[in-house]
């Protein structure tokens, strides 16, 4: 089950789970109004079908969540109307009774995902299913241009996604627009993105005033959305880990904090950064201001440039290099895992979590740098002279950070059932019936 709230989003799936923090409740408690507890136990059946990892029937959901049998008829008939969920194929039981097995729906609430990187933006319309209705792709050499300029052809981008399915029917229920660098969790400024070169900004002003559609609008760190991402998509697979280090790497360096099923930000909203964990006693100068940061040996330029490579070479270039056995290379990539491994270290001996899961070129990295980043978090993490520290890859193709932004839009309005408006028919007939949804895993 999933469960937003003021800090992360919370992505433990079992009901049951002594974890969660969202349990079943048949009777009206203690300073819990009807209306409330109602709203409650819909979110509950909700998550359950949105990212379980198996189809349900009623009487399924009824047994895992605890609540009876009429209260769960009466809640499926309010998510069938409005549009959440659909009924699917039918199953015969045990008993052999024949069961309606319920899905999420298709195409009919959509939630808008949207980011910016340092050489792109991207934004794409994400249904409850987890298809892909429409994306858009620009190359943008983002540093080149000012905040207030880049913010608004993001906003133009998605004006134009808006209108590619203006007369579908389709209710858009938010937006979420993911950023490299620290953003406040209370405000939506974003403090400073070194590689970006964006410093002070305030998103919602910049962004907001350009757009064509009057929707919530929420603005997270990138990070944090490829973690996401990756839970959920565990989850929908029957994978799913409550506490995980994220940590990814495409031109800049990510990272988020996963415990008990929540991504954690933290109180002001930058836990997890890593990329700015002191790795080496040098004084090499990072983006942030600090010196000797992880950031500043193996974000992309920066590791190129020691590897003897062009700052702006192609990813393609390092991995033809090494394929080659070029020395420099090659030694190059295993201080990296060296460096890894001490940033690593102290992460997991300040915050006691020892699964890490790697992606992006992290991912695709490992076997060049493995014994490098395992013997550093031997010799340095407190943990590993008792207990193994668990190295996984990440499940989720590339572009993660902007399927975790259209998940953490639709989150966001399956939490508030109060705010839920029905689809219109034409949103149900509009698009050609397809049952298999988009692809994400690896």
């Amino acid at each position: 089950m999933i469960v937003p709230d003021d800090e992360g989003v919370n992505l433990s799936r079992t009901a049951k789970s002594k974890n969660t923090s969202l349990q079943s409740a048949d009777h009206e408690v203690p300073g819990m109004r009807a209306e409330s507890l109602r709203n409650h136990n819909l979110q509950l059946l909700t998550y359950r079908i949105i990212t379980g990892s198996e189809v349900m029937s009623r009487a399924d959901l009824a047994h895992e969540t605890g609540l009876n049998r009429s209260t769960v008829t009466r809640l499926i008939e309010h998510l069938l109307d409005f549009g959440i969920i659909r009924e699917g194929s039918t199953r015969v039981g045990p008993s052999g009774r024949p069961s309606i097995m319920l899905t999420p729906a298709r195409r009919t609430h959509g939630g808008i995902g949207a980011e910016v990187g340092r050489d792109y933006i991207s934004a794409c319309v994400m249904d409850l299913r987890g298809n892909i209705i429409a994306e858009q792709f620009d190359q943008v050499d983002v540093p080149a241009y000012s905040p207030q300029s880049t913010l608004g052809k993001l906003a133009t981008m998605v004006n134009e996604l808006t209108s590619q399915i203006q007369h579908s029917g389709l209710s858009l229920c938010g937006i979420t627009c993911g950023f490299s660098g620290i953003i406040s969790s209370s405000t939506s400024n974003l403090h400073m993105s070194p590689h970006l070169g964006w410093r002070n900004i305030d998103l919602e002003k910049h962004f907001r005033s350009k757009l064509h559609i009057e929707v919530p609008v929420d603005y997270q760190n990138t990070a944090n959305l490829s973690a996401l991402a990756e839970s959920i998509a565990r989850q929908k697979t029957g994978h799913e880990l409550s506490d995980f280090i994220f940590i990814s790497q495409n031109s800049a360096i990510g990272s988020a904090l996963v415990l008990d099923g929540k991504v954690s930000s933290g109180l002001h909203g930058w836990a997890g950064e890593i990329a700015h964990i002191t790795v080496s006693d040098e004084d090499k100068p990072c983006d942030c201001g600090a010196v000797g940061c992880l950031d500043a040996y193996i974000d992309k330029a920066n590791l190129l440039e020691r590897a003897g490579l062009p700052a702006n070479a192609p990813w393609e270039q390092l991995f033809a290099s090494l394929h080659k056995g070029n020395a420099q290379v090659t030694e190059t990539v295993r201080l990296c895992g060296r460096y890894l491994g001490r940033a690593l270290s102290t992460y997991i001996n300040l915050v006691d979590v020892t699964t890490i899961v790697l992606g992006g070129v992290l991912k695709k990295l490992l076997p060049y740098y493995e014994d490098a980043l395992r013997d550093e978090l031997t010799r340095r993490a407190l943990c590993s002279n008792w207990m193994e520290i668990d190295l996984q890859e990440s499940i989720v193709k590339e572009g993660s950070s902007l399927q975790g932004a259209a998940w953490n839009s639709l989150l966001r309005f399956l939490s508030a059932p109060e705010s839920w408006q029905r689809p219109t028919d034409i949103a149900l007939s509009y698009f050609p019936v397809d049952e298999t949804p988009t692809t994400f895993i690896d």
